[in-house]
């Protein structure tokens, strides 16, 4: 439901409401579904411990319907002055967003109609041999082990529907004649966030009910889905915009000055940031998490014009204007400073590997320095890591923190760090787009406009962090930068296109 208020000649208000409901999975064959629920206990691990897998069909669905998503928005213009030339608007809202199937859909590999398990080296004495059966190790030939137990994809029956809140306030002033200025101020807060988290890592049996390699002794990794995930956002953007100025030219520029923070960037984490772990950290404390998101860009900078020159435009000679007229340029300048990442030290890592926690101050900003190896192009040092004792991170030194000890995971602790998350920063980043722009008319109603458009103009390469590599457990003492070109990953070449199109 959604009103317009016209409450006075110059103010109106927005009012409305929105109910979103999103359902409950399932399968056409209820006995088909299947998830884990917690069990009886004091605390989450007891009830993990105490925890089993049930059928749909015992439970009445995979997890509790949400039906109270009601979202409602306000919204504002003001005339100020009722002249037109300034206004003030703002608005506050409430939306929120399903799951996405690749999360939930997960759960049909859970038992007693599906499994997922793992055969290791160690659980064969040492070797595992590349078995011609299409069985594999389960074939029942060869050396006999134990059927190993599985793993889960969960959902947490109580998941929650995330929601965001958003608000704005903004005020816009005529400067001059197609000169307009604005400043606008924007936030955002993400509650109950899908997110991901393993409730049964080897080792935490033992870290939190005294007893068992994992909590739950009946399964492997158990990856609960939930909804634990936060994030909040602020930012501030001046705009400047004039139309139609002397001359044919139209120009916009903003400029934003934001902040991003969040637990959690994305649910499996698979961004820059998240090939040394899966979801949180420790997923019983989500907001030890809490850090710069992995977009978080504090400063931007875009200016955009278009400029139908005008020489040619009055020429004598029709055919003279034709030729001389009708030309237009327009450019796209986009700069802003690095994103955040993380440093890792896997040398310890059990499951997730723990951020790095160095023996001496760290630059949160680097400076590409010398080739990092000579045979490798285009790849330079960023930051140099400072050593404990002498003796390169990594490496078993203090400098590390002690996760695992015993074999199998016994005695490990989850791998917390006082190192905030995402606390670098890349280098900053910048762009320029170019288009040539030549208009021909062809009668009073037709004309047409040929194009010319160069993505990234000046062939520039930006600096990018290696995020891939940033773990020091094998001793390295830097973090790398690697220029964007032809034939990697971050392809910054020069793009050129031409098009044709028809006015009418």
């Amino acid at each position: 439901m959604q009103d317009a208020w016209k409450v006075t000649s110059n103010f109106t208000l927005n009012l409305g409401v929105r109910w979103e409901y999103y359902g409950v999975q399932h399968n056409a064959d209820p006995s088909l579904d299947s998830n884990f629920f917690l069990g009886p206990g004091a605390n989450i691990h007891e009830q993990i411990r105490n925890g089993s897998v049930k059928l749909a069909t015992q439970t009445g669905g995979l997890w509790n319907p949400q039906k109270k998503n009601y979202a409602p928005r306000i919204g504002f213009a003001w005339d100020i002055f009722g002249d037109g030339k300034t206004s003030l608007r703002g608005g506050y809202g409430i939306g929120y967003e399903r799951n996405f199937n690749n999360v939930t859909f997960n759960v049909i590999q859970n038992p007693p109609n599906y499994a997922v398990v793992s055969v290791n080296p160690v659980d064969v004495g040492g070797t595992l041999l590349l078995p011609v059966d299409n069985a594999g190790p389960l074939a029942g030939t060869g050396v006999s082990v134990p059927f190993p137990p599985a793993s889960l994809r969960a959902v947490d029956p109580n998941i929650k529907s995330a929601y965001t809140q958003s608000w704005s306030l903004a005020t816009d002033r005529e400067l001059a004649r197609n000169l307009v200025m604005s400043l606008e101020y924007s936030g955002a807060k993400g509650t109950h966030l899908y997110d991901i988290g393993n409730y049964n890592v080897n080792g935490t049996g033992l870290l939190y009910l005294g007893a068992g390699g994992r909590q739950n002794l009946q399964y492997s990794n158990i990856n609960w889905r939930g909804s634990n995930g936060f994030s909040s956002y602020n930012g501030l953007n001046v705009k400047v915009a004039g139309n139609n100025l002397k001359g044919g030219l139209n120009i916009t520029a903003n400029y934003t000055w934001s902040h991003s923070l969040d637990n959690l960037s994305n649910t499996f984490s698979e961004g820059g940031n998240g090939t040394f772990q899966l979801g949180y950290t420790d997923p019983f404390n989500p907001a030890r998490d809490k850090g710069n998101s992995e977009y978080d860009v504090r400063h931007r900078v875009v200016i955009s014009g278009i400029w139908n020159i005008p020489w040619g435009q009055h020429a004598n000679s029709g055919l003279l204007s034709k030729v001389l007229g009708g030309w237009g340029v327009a450019p796209i300048f986009t700069a802003r400073t690095g994103t955040p990442f993380s440093i890792y030290d896997c040398t310890n890592g059990h499951y997730n590997c723990p951020r790095y926690a160095p023996g001496a101050s760290v630059p949160i900003n680097g400076n590409p320095g010398p080739l990092s190896d000579p045979t490798v192009a285009n790849q330079f040092t960023y930051i140099n890591l400072p050593l404990a004792g002498g003796v390169a991170a990594g490496t078993g030194t203090a400098i590390d923190l002690p996760i695992c000890t015993g074999l199998g995971g016994q005695g490990c602790s989850l791998p917390y760090s006082d190192i905030g998350r995402n606390q670098y920063r890349s280098p900053a980043n910048w762009n320029l787009n170019f288009a040539l722009l030549k208009t021909v008319p062809i009668t009073e109603q037709f004309k047409v406009e040929f194009r010319g458009e160069l993505y990234n103009a000046l062939n520039h390469h930006n600096y990018f962090v290696l995020t891939n590599n940033a773990d020091v457990s094998s001793g390295a003492t830097t973090i790398d930068v690697k220029k964007g070109g032809y034939g990697d990953s971050r392809d910054e070449r020069r793009n050129i296109q031409f098009g044709l199109k028809l006015i009418f």
